[in-house]
């Protein structure tokens, strides 16, 4: 006779990115285990982008150089922040990967 048992394992957004599971058939009759692991890569969106260093409404002079930081946490993979201004790529000053938190830093000076 033939008895099959199924488990199934539910995974959150809270496990680790990556886990590995085991499955163990054991033959107690036979003294025999058998075991099946697979490592599974849970992937998952990042939060929404944010931008900071800008205090919205607030004048800035010609010339004056501002710093904006976008920020995005977790997700696996992590994201990959880019700028732009005027649909054209603009070079980021500092990138930093920081507890599941990515920074990239840009520096504008603002003309007239």
């Amino acid at each position: 006779m033939f008895n099959a048992i199924v488990t199934h394992i539910c995974l959150s957004l809270q496990d680790p990115d990556t886990k590995s599971f085991s499955c163990y058939a054991v033959s107690e009759a036979l003294g025999e285990t058998i075991v099946q692991t697979y490592t599974v890569a849970v992937v998952h969106p990042p939060s929404s982008p944010t931008i900071s260093g800008y205090e919205k409404g607030k004048p800035i002079k010609a010339g004056d150089l501002q710093k904006l930081s976008c920020v995005s946490t977790g997700g696996n993979p992590p994201a990959n922040l880019k700028w732009f201004k005027n649909d054209k790529e603009l070079s980021a000053l500092r990138s930093s990967l920081q507890y599941e938190t990515l920074i990239v830093s840009i520096g504008f000076r603002f003309s007239s």
